[in-house]
């Protein structure tokens, strides 16, 4: 979906793809069956045109489900581009608007299905998408140091959701903690990501611009440029254009090196998802 000369105007070539999983709540009942299907969701993606591209994909998993890992290793071996399992799972006891669809209301860091599986994910070279709350950042640190053979990427720069928030630098200091303690596993990285979260309308009003900006460089600065990647996650995200979220997030690193520019919009993401 990606328009080539868009990518070209803002100075960006295409150089492979990593399809991430889609949540099987939205569309036609068919979408949803396929999207919940991980067989069905492989052998879709594996007809689609992928223009000589180097191209993986990340598909969601029930690690809770006991039944899930037979799945994967099945899937695993037969589809070679399937390099890794994203699972959403952001839940707040207090606030509802914390809890994201189809999460489960339990603590996955101490359901000992999710920990087996983990346990025999670290066996499979495989990567995790992991998409949790700011204030889950802690605890899924603790868990995550067990695993320093999966390779770990907090989605969405940890979600520091601020601007519709009156405590906006008590989650702002929560956020960096977290983030601080997820970056000391060595085999961790994070995406830079659905940065309207953080304000909606950072590609056209300079102030909100700023304001995430300045988590941008944080999220570098504890990680460093080689364990950082930018992700537009268009078209789902705000703006919906991806002129505008490209020009945006290139000119948020303008004053890098050559080099470091092209961690945060290649390398990293191609040594992460095994596009080399």
């Amino acid at each position: 979906m990606y328009p080539t000369s868009t990518l070209q105007r803002e100075g960006l070539r295409l150089a492979g793809l990593v399809n991430i999983e889609g949540i099987p709540q939205q569309g036609t009942k068919e979408v949803v069956d396929l999207l919940s299907n991980l067989a069905l969701q492989l052998k879709w993606l594996s007809t689609l045109d992928w223009q000589n591209l180097p191209h993986r994909f990340v598909s969601r998993l029930e690690l809770q489900d006991p039944a899930s890992l037979a799945d994967l290793i099945s899937m695993k071996e037969q589809f070679p581009e399937l390099v890794g399992i994203r699972q959403i799972l952001n839940y707040d006891t207090v606030d509802e608007s914390l809890r994201w669809p189809l999460v489960q209301p339990i603590d996955y860091f101490s359901n000992e299905s999710f920990q087996k599986s983990f346990s025999l994910m670290n066996d499979l070279d495989m990567s995790f998408d992991l998409q949790v709350n700011h204030h889950q950042l802690i605890a899924a640190s603790k868990f995550l140091s067990h695993f320093p053979n999966i390779r770990i990427i907090l989605d969405h720069l940890g979600l520091p959701r601020t601007h519709a928030a009156s405590s906006s630098e008590k989650i702002h200091q929560e956020w960096l903690e977290g983030i601080s303690a997820l970056s000391k596993l060595p085999n961790s990285s994070i995406k830079l990501s659905k940065l309207s979260f953080i304000h909606p309308n950072y590609a056209t009003c300079a102030t909100s611009f700023e304001k995430v900006q300045r988590y941008v460089h944080e999220a570098i600065e504890v990680f460093g440029t080689a364990r950082c990647m930018f992700a537009s996650n268009f078209p789902d995200d705000d703006p919906k254009s991806a002129t505008e979220i490209f020009r945006a997030t290139v000119s948020m690193v303008n004053s890098y090196s050559s080099e470091r520019r092209a961690s945060l919009f290649s390398n990293c993401a191609k040594s992460i998802y095994k596009l080399n």
